[in-house]
């Protein structure tokens, strides 16, 4: 009996795992953000190689979990270029006009992981006539590159759960060996939601403060052409209504193997 009880409550475990999540994404395959942020294929890429941190800002649509991050990026002047790491964090919101700053911006810490080469893939997705952008000091290049392509960190062990209504940020921040390869850069969208993109840089000895992509620049916000390219997906938290029904249906099928046995006797 002890043995059935436990076969069926690891039975119910698998089946309130998340389902194994494909690595790449394609619309088919939903989103639990806004709007899935497209790359625009003749936007620009910007720089996000450590110690620099690009943000972008989404809205939850179903409370559930964050296991599926994808984003897109290219390479300064397409060279061959290889991440040995991702560094990825979610914070909550500061509205736009608090402490008189007029634009969102990321605030306190609510999630973050480094992933390393085994645990995220990186696959071809398009190509077009693309931009190089480095906020800090307002390098605008374009024409400078055509490879785009698809960066997915999908079915995250420990995810955070994120709730509907809500508005959080995505922080990305990438290393590589800068001695021989180029810089990579995260992809902007057609898209636009809510605020501007914003960068800062964590050095070792501080972090400066967040400000808009083009503040170094004597362009608007919206010159990049909307926000930055990405999608969070993931499963919806189970309703304890469903777990409680499942834990019924269980016992019910340890009382029914138990009667089998008692009438097999």
């Amino acid at each position: 009996m002890i043995r059935l009880l436990t076969a069926l409550m690891i039975v119910a475990g698998l089946m309130f795992a998340a389902a194994p999540a494909m690595a790449d994404w394609d619309q088919t395959q939903g989103w639990k953000m806004h709007f899935p942020q497209m790359p625009n294929p003749n936007g620009w890429d910007v720089n996000f190689m450590d110690p620099k941190i690009v943000a972008d800002d989404w809205e939850c649509i179903e409370t559930g979990y964050v296991e599926d991050i994808h984003f897109w990026m290219s390479s300064y002047h397409d060279m061959p270029c290889e991440i040995e790491n991702i560094h990825v964090s979610i914070h909550k919101d500061i509205p736009a006009g608090t402490d008189q700053i007029p634009y969102s911006r990321p605030g306190s810490l609510e999630w973050e992981r480094d992933f390393g080469p085994n645990q995220f893939t990186v696959r071809d997705w398009d190509v077009g006539n693309q931009g190089w952008f480095d906020p800090n000091f307002g390098e605008m290049e374009p024409d400078n590159h055509q490879q785009i392509f698809q960066v997915n960190i999908a079915g995250i062990d420990d995810p955070y759960v994120q709730e509907q209504g809500n508005i959080y940020w995505l922080d990305l921040s990438l290393k590589g060996d800068l001695v021989q390869q180029p810089m990579l850069g995260w992809k902007t969208s057609n898209e636009h939601f809510m605020d501007w993109p914003v960068f800062r840089d964590d050095f070792a000895g501080g972090t400066t403060e967040w400000q808009l992509l083009t503040a170094n620049t004597p362009f608007p916000p919206d010159i990049l052409g909307g926000d930055m390219a990405f999608v969070i997906n993931g499963n919806p938290v189970p309703e304890p209504g469903t777990l409680v029904l499942t834990a019924a249906g269980l016992l019910g099928l340890a009382g029914f193997a138990a009667w089998r046995r008692r009438k097999k006797a």
